[in-house]
């Protein structure tokens, strides 16, 4: 019995242990020591719940941070209390995600999310890890500089509202002096030594904010070539110089420069101008002789990119974004965007071109390593002449497409081409009966063009119909002479008077009522009341009976009158089709 007794209760408590929790997440920089975190910890042990009594030392395991966001290639030092704390194995679920070392330290990998499990004896606590990619670069990993020069760094991909500083990670370091605006960062060389700049971001993601860490290492040297780490486009040149190399008492009697691969970048010996001949590194080499006979040498790295911005051309519709890239750099290479006309686009400096509100054209240029590149940019802005059209069968008709260019991407396609297919230039062709929509894609931007198939009879006799009603008067009295109409006579005259189709003879209309009894009875009834417009094709006829009373008419129907498409029924003026009670019959006198 005792026995029996235990198990549940021990169940009870291994079910506590091994349950993740879950509190407000925390936001999330770099170290612990700077997190905003909630103070409502984790802690489980076998004395949470009533157990069996047990000799020995209860174990505990408390953890600050149960919820996080990072950035791939960040970390994030989780930290645990508690009387197993020191005894800690530390596991991620999904290693390919976020890693954890043996201190609790995590590192985004890729974009995912991670449980990491701190496990000691019987208690395990848990942190959920959500790892974004970080979008965020900085525009050097590495600079090299002359004691007393200067070079600009930058982080991109930075949106509004983040938060951008930068820091040396050791503050009291007197190698560099740094002055920041923004995403820049700008680097004077002030002494000789090594120091790493830490660039970092702040963002708002998912309610959390998290911190990306980006590092450029900075040396700087005492003497020598005052250009270091430098980049010259292909076909470019420029004149080296030396610095800081007198000697006490002595006279620089000679300096010969030279080149470890000339195909790549020639130097002339003399003067120290190098040229850019073909992609590649090369290192470019002063030996200088002092008046004593003796002599140094200094080397400086040039790498030689051959940048070019493919394809040559780009097109826009108003409004859009897109990134422009520069290949064929090196990581020494600078990019400098410039857009001529700003009213019709602007550029960031990593490249993301804006479509301003107008169409026109305009031209990007990049200054890179010396080299000027040019793009054009079309700016178009897409839009249908209308959204609608009524085709006859096997008739062709040209989607109106507008404000395009001769380089716009524009593709077409047809929800059923059974009813009507477009070709790839946008032409449409009525293949059966119905409606469909031509999906239009232009320059980025999506429309719906909306065509309906009829037959050839039908599409005549609205356009006849909406003739004699744009020229005629109403008159019951007079509906067959010229210039007159009622409602049965102007459906009879636009079906060109055909009594084999409504009824009636060729020279005189029937009445509503008798032209609802034929077609009925010929089988082009549709319908028995109203239908939504969507059923409706142009050249339905559409009748309708009296609300009280009787006329002693076929279902008392009163008037008729023909659908015209675009959710209009054909009268003076053109009238809105609702499915209102008193519609007793619709029909179509072509199917086909």
């Amino acid at each position: 019995m005792k026995f029996r007794k235990f198990i549940p209760v021990a169940l009870s408590c291994l079910f506590l242990l091994e349950t993740p929790f879950t509190s407000m997440a925390a936001s999330v920089p770099l170290t612990e020591s700077n997190a905003a975190v909630s103070d409502a910890g984790m802690e489980i042990s076998s004395g949470n719940m009533p157990a069996p009594k047990a000799a020995g030392k209860q174990t505990s395991l408390k953890l600050k941070t149960e919820s996080l966001t990072i950035f791939t290639e960040n970390t994030y030092q989780l930290k645990l209390s508690g009387s197993a704390a020191s005894n800690a194995v530390w596991k991620s679920s999904a290693p390919k995600v976020a890693t954890v070392d043996e201190n609790g330290l995590i590192t985004g990998v890729a974009p995912g999310t991670a449980t990491i499990i701190a496990s000691a004896s019987k208690a395990k606590v848990f942190c959920t890890v959500t790892v974004l990619q970080d979008p965020h670069k900085l525009s050097r990993e590495t600079q090299v500089l002359l004691q007393g020069d200067s070079a600009t760094v930058y982080l991109s991909n930075v949106s509004n509202g983040d938060s951008v500083s930068f820091k040396l990670a050791d503050p009291s370091s007197e190698v560099i002096d740094i002055s920041t605006s923004g995403n820049k960062c700008k680097i004077k060389a002030e002494k000789p030594g090594t120091v790493t700049l830490n660039a970092l971001c702040t963002s708002e993601e998912n309610d959390q904010k998290v911190t990306s860490k980006r590092t450029c290492t900075i040396k700087v040297i005492e003497k020598g070539i005052a250009q270091q780490q430098v980049a010259m486009a292909v076909k470019t040149k420029k004149a080296f110089h030396l610095e800081n190399i007198k000697e006490p008492d002595l006279k620089v009697t000679n300096t010969v420069w030279a080149s470890s691969q000339p195909k790549v970048a020639s130097v002339n010996p003399a003067s120290g101008v190098v040229t850019g001949k073909h992609a590649g590194l090369a290192e470019i080499t002063a030996t200088v002789t002092y008046s004593d006979g003796t002599s140094a040498t200094f080397p400086t790295t040039v790498r030689v990119s051959d940048p070019k911005i493919k394809p040559n051309r780009t097109v826009l519709s108003t409004g859009q974004q897109r990134k422009l890239k520069v290949t064929g750099t090196t990581p020494f290479s600078t990019v400098k965007w410039k857009v001529k006309k700003t009213s019709v686009a602007t550029i960031q400096e990593d490249g993301t071109v804006t479509a301003g509100a107008n169409a026109g054209r305009t031209t990007i240029t990049a200054e890179v390593d010396g080299t000027t590149i040019r793009h054009q940019l079309i700016v178009t802005k897409p839009q249908l002449a209308s959204v609608s059209t009524t085709l006859a069968t096997g008739k062709k008709h040209k989607v109106p497409l507008k404000g395009v260019s001769s380089g716009s991407k524009i593709t077409y396609r047809s929800k059923k081409p059974s009813i009507a297919k477009v070709n790839k230039s946008g032409t449409v062709i009525g293949r059966s009966s119905g409606t469909t929509d031509i999906i239009v894609k232009a320059d980025g931007l999506t429309f719906t063009y909306k065509v309906t198939v009829i037959s050839q009879r039908a599409l005549k006799a609205c356009k006849t119909g909406y003739s004699i009603i744009s020229s005629s008067s109403y008159s019951q009295a007079r509906r067959m002479t010229p210039g007159y109409y009622d409602c049965s006579s102007l459906v009879f005259r636009a079906y060109g008077c055909d009594s084999g189709l409504l009824g009636g003879t060729p020279s005189w209309a029937p009445t509503a009522a008798s032209m609802a009894a034929y077609l009925e009875g010929a089988g082009k009834a549709i319908a028995y009341g109203p239908v939504d417009v969507s059923k409706l094709m142009p050249g339905d006829l559409i009748f309708y009976r009296l609300r009280r009373g009787s006329n002693g008419r076929y279902r008392n129907i009163y008037h008729v009158s023909m659908y015209y498409g675009d959710g209009y029924r054909l009268e003076k003026p053109l009238r809105a089709y609702r499915p209102e009670g008193h519609i007793t019959m619709i029909a179509r006198p072509t199917k086909n």
